[in-house]
């Protein structure tokens, strides 16, 4: 009588998860929204105090490689400015292996010169959306800032996939300032990430 009884129950929580697992998901998505999963990281001390998060979601429907990207700041310097740089690894070798050669000032992108390639900065100001500036991080008094940013790299066909790695620093911070410097001032570091630019 009992076995009668779960009959109709497990027949209704069968079909019910025919439906779930039917549903259409074929709908593309619109343009600016993100094309790839989003990759998170952590920034970490390489010198002064803080710490953070950094988002990186690859949009679609771009005609350049463009991504939205998160920054979360905590317990860096109260009332201060900061910016982004990035480091990213394109037109050279290992340019995805997830290593992150260029910010780690390793081969092929190895400081002041690497034979065979000419001289390149291990950082670049991060190009955004707004006139390509720089987009400032304000902290509050707590040291605790944020900010979202459209992040592009015009020069890069849509479909390649390269590495790069996220710096933050105060603005105070004079720029290209020897990573033997750098030590004196804060600067969080992300991971390496691997973007597709699709």
């Amino acid at each position: 009588m009992k076995r009668a009884m779960y009959l109709p129950m497990i027949a209704v929580v069968a079909l019910a998860s025919l439906l779930v697992s039917c549903h259409d998901d074929t709908t593309a998505p619109a343009i600016g929204a993100s094309a790839t999963p989003t990759l998170e990281g952590t920034l970490t001390p390489v010198g002064g105090s803080g710490s953070g998060r950094i988002a990186v979601s690859p949009l679609n429907g771009t005609t350049v490689f463009s991504a939205r990207v998160s920054v979360e700041l905590i317990g860096v310097m109260p009332n201060s400015s900061y910016h982004l740089e990035h480091a990213p690894e394109v037109g050279r070798p290992l340019s995805e292996n997830g290593i992150g050669e260029r910010a780690a000032e390793m081969w092929p992108w190895q400081q002041p010169n690497c034979p065979g390639f000419p001289d390149a900065a291990a950082f670049l100001d991060a190009p955004c959306s707004i006139q390509g500036l720089p987009v400032a991080i304000a902290t509050d008094g707590h040291g605790i800032g944020s900010a979202e940013l459209t992040y592009s790299c015009p020069n890069l066909p849509v479909g390649s996939r390269f590495d790069v790695v996220f710096r933050v620093l105060e603005d105070s911070t004079p720029r290209m300032l020897p990573d033997t410097l750098l030590g004196l001032a804060t600067e969080l570091r992300s991971d390496c990430f691997t973007l597709p630019s699709k």
